[in-house]
């Protein structure tokens, strides 16, 4: 119910009645969630006539999705970052991919005028290679990796940065260079 309310655009509230302490009935009473009105947003056909509006469905992005993704962040930013994930190679879940793009604005193009380090190149690889995961392979991932460590420093400062962790650059370069043998071939 917690999640239905959260992130849908009904409210479910259950009634629920008792003898004694056993629960003999429940019912529940549905109404419009009227926090969430943008998940109803009726744009007509003119969403669904665009270019990138197609791109999304062929990735296999659900319609309402796909709307509130353009009305939240416009046509042309949504097709930039749907360009964005198709030029990355191994994506295995590619519409999670785009989440995390449109999330944290992945771009193609540097973001300071010093040279990137290759510390920082295959950091940034790793943090795409997580987000192009789902969140249980992601979790599977973190909890794997974390059996793999032996030293009690190098266990702290992973959960203390996760991914980023600079005591275990080497290893999760390792780690992920099994999952994704040709991940780090250009870096």
């Amino acid at each position: 119910m917690a999640e239905v309310n959260k992130t849908s655009n009904i409210v479910v509230v259950p009634e629920i009645r008792k003898r004694g302490r056993a629960v003999t009935d429940i019912r529940f009473k549905i109404s419009e969630n009227p926090q969430l009105a943008i998940l109803d947003l009726d744009d007509g056909e003119g969403v669904r006539k665009s270019d990138v509006y197609s791109r999304l469905q062929a990735l296999g992005v659900s319609d309402r999705l796909a709307r509130q993704w353009i009305a939240h962040h416009g046509e042309d930013h949504v097709g930039e970052k749907i360009t964005y994930v198709a030029g990355q190679g191994g994506v295995q879940n590619p519409v999670g991919y785009l989440a995390a793009a449109l999330r944290d604005d992945f771009t193609t193009e540097p973001t300071a005028t010093k040279p990137t380090s290759a510390r920082a190149k295959l950091l940034e690889r790793v943090r795409d290679l997580v987000a192009a995961r789902t969140p249980t392979q992601r979790d599977a991932d973190r909890r794997l990796f974390i059996s793999m460590i032996d030293s009690a420093d190098a266990r702290a400062d992973f959960e203390r940065h996760g991914w980023m962790s600079a005591l275990n650059t080497a290893a999760i370069k390792a780690f992920w260079q099994d999952l994704q043998p040709d991940a780090f071939d250009d870096i």
